[in-house]
């Protein structure tokens, strides 16, 4: 496959107009008043920008004209580059999905972009302007099904020798069982592996957002048409309350149609090795999934869809760099256990549970609440001490330095509360479950995640202690990083002209009492090959668990990292005074910019000492 000479004419009228555009905006002024120079500076500026654009544009178009993309049994082999040339074969074996996009120009000329996903690459790879993207993206899939049915015969024939005389119908039987890994668990649900389906959104579910934004408006406009009243202006109110009902429906309205475009233009489709969704309006677009390359499902739910019975599933591969939600499905036991059996797992009894143990104690020894709590009374005292000052100045009734002081208190206090009664109450919804094949996590109050993760696919684990405590927080990391968008939510559209930042795909779970065993025991667990049950029984017992002998250990320098951290500190100290300054209490600046110094100087002082590096027998740690 070559690049379509359409798709080169676009990319190349765009890129030129856009370097008009930039032209006018950063030096339209200069050329105007370089007019007084007479038209010769003009010229020469113009011919000089005109011969750099020319060359850069050429350099594209012979670009764009020498790629080539070859399509082979068990890859693809890609060359790209003029002047400097560059060449990449992709195994099919380590191609995690393949996605086909068509925009609004794209149909019009006929030329798609066709995205892979690999296993390695960090990011996606994009086939652009290909006038055959629909065939070059069933020839990849095609390529796959290919390397994926001559692995598993290659496997099925290793088999057969080893059990000897039983049939080739009995090997293929045994290789597919060992392939799928079916929970053997006690009262497990196994969903059927030859279970496909195809799904739309519900769309009640689908408008739920936009529901809710028209309703928090009206709920806006009812209080400030009450509070005008009681102010005994209500004409004021209502003409307020009137103005944002219309401003919150028309939000509401233009929401609606979106949500409802989206929900009835796509479509999901699980068939029996991949998962795929599409979306057909204006633009066309395609993304698949491979079962053998998914590392982890999750199943999302919020109030929304307790109440209209669906659910959210989310899937993450290795080596994409998107993750895929089929939004807002019907929800059941069975559809869980269908979804699951794809990937080999199914809903089954723990083996090990893992349940946190909150107390007011131990959440003030967690990481991060010491801090938090600092901060709010650091605030609290500027607040205080501000109000002080300008108390002072201004000759406040006793009325009002009472009352500001108290309100300000009271909230300060009942902000603190509500950080600690929320803990609580999302620590007793976590909880993690160590299955036979696969490990199972739960968190959230109001947005409820259960995720299900293999044990193959787990690269990672950590433990968080608290201070002076064998309690801790457990992050379990997750094969398959994500690229996304500075703020965008897992599941969204990357934008390509973006800033692409990788988030780690991770489970945490807190308050886990003797955090050594348990690491120690999760590490067992996953490295055990087959069949957890003993490693199970070894985790759940009280004696000691055996740890990897250390191989080396290391320790960071202590000079290096703290020059590092002081001159941060110096800079964020410096920032945070020059607020205060606003407020000409320069004693107040440089007692707060002295304290932030000290304090971070100190704090990373003490980090540092406690840091090691170490090579085990079962993992490379960090304490």
């Amino acid at each position: 496959h070559r690049v379509a000479m359409p798709g080169i004419i676009v990319d190349i009228i765009g890129r030129l107009l856009g370097y008009i555009f930039l032209a006018l905006i950063f030096f339209g002024e200069a050329l105007i008043k370089a007019q007084e120079s007479g038209l010769i500076v003009i010229a020469g500026v113009s011919v000089f920008g005109l011969v750099a654009a020319t060359f850069v544009l050429v350099i594209r178009y012979l670009d764009l004209y020498s790629r080539r993309y070859r399509l082979y049994c068990d890859g693809v082999d890609f060359e790209e580059g003029y002047f400097t040339k560059r060449r990449t074969f992709i195994p099919a074996e380590n191609i995690a999905d393949t996605r086909v996009d068509q925009a609004i120009i794209g149909r019009i000329f006929g030329f798609w972009d066709v995205k892979v996903s690999c296993q390695g690459a960090g990011k996606e790879i994009t086939f652009a302007y290909l006038a055959q993207g629909k065939r070059m993206t069933e020839g990849i899939d095609a390529a796959v099904e290919e390397t994926r049915a001559r692995k598993t015969k290659e496997e099925t024939e290793r088999v057969e020798e080893e059990i000897g005389e039983e049939s080739t119908q009995e090997g293929e039987e045994a290789i597919a069982q060992q392939k799928v890994k079916q929970p053997r668990g006690e009262d497990a649900f196994t969903g059927d592996r030859t279970w496909t389906g195809e799904f739309k959104q519900t769309v009640s579910r689908a408008l739920m957002p936009a529901v809710a934004t028209f309703c928090f408006g009206l709920v806006l406009a009812v209080i400030v048409a009450i509070l005008a009243l009681i102010a005994g202006d209500a004409a004021v109110g209502v003409g307020v309350g009137i103005g944002l009902c219309l401003v919150f429906g028309g939000l509401a309205a233009l929401s609606a149609i979106s949500l409802y475009i989206r929900a009835a233009m796509t479509t999901y489709r699980i068939g029996e090795d991949s998962v795929f969704e599409r979306f057909e309006f204006i633009v066309k677009k395609r993304k698949e999934f491979s079962f053998d390359k998914v590392t982890s499902i999750s199943f999302l739910r919020n109030p929304f869809d307790w109440l209209l019975g669906t659910v959210t599933v989310r899937i993450t591969t290795i080596g994409s760099a998107e993750v895929m939600n089929l939004a807002n499905l019907k929800d059941s036991d069975e559809f869980e256990g269908h979804v699951l059996s794809k990937v080999g797992l199914g809903l089954e009894k723990a083996l090990v549970p893992i349940m946190p143990k909150w107390s007011f104690g131990e959440f003030m020894k967690a990481p991060g609440s010491l801090p938090s709590f600092f901060g709010f009374a650091f605030l609290w005292a500027i607040g205080i001490g501000a109000f002080a000052v300008i108390a002072a100045e201004e000759s406040l009734s006793m009325t009002v330095m009472t009352a500001v002081p108290t309100i300000g208190t009271v909230a300060m206090i009942g902000l603190m509360a509500f950080f600690i009664y929320w803990s609580r109450l999302s620590t007793g919804y976590c909880y993690l479950d160590l299955c036979n094949e696969h490990l199972m996590g739960a968190q959230g109050v109001i947005y409820r995640e259960r995720i299900f993760v293999p044990y193959r696919c787990v690269k990672g684990l950590q433990a968080h202690y608290h201070l002076s405590s064998q309690m801790a927080m457990l992050i379990i990391d997750i094969s398959g990083e994500i690229l996304m968008g500075a703020g965008q939510q897992p599941g969204e559209q990357n934008n390509p002209n973006q800033q692409q930042i990788v988030r780690s795909n991770s489970f945490a779970i807190g308050f886990i009492e003797d955090g050594q065993k348990r690491l120690n025991g999760l590490d067992l667990v996953i490295a055990a090959p087959t069949g957890k049950r003993e490693v199970h029984s070894r985790f759940q017992g009280d004696g000691e668990l055996p740890m990897g002998a250390v191989k080396m250990s290391a320790k960071p320098h202590l000079t290096q990292m703290l020059i590092g951290r002081f001159i941060g500190s110096l800079f964020l100290g410096g920032v945070i005074g020059g607020f205060v300054c606003a407020t000409e209490i320069f004693w107040l600046a440089a007692l707060v910019a002295l304290f932030i110094i000290v304090f971070f100087t100190g704090l990373s002082f003490f980090q540092i000492r406690v840091i090691e590096y170490s090579v085990e027998d079962l993992r490379v740690a960090m304490d």
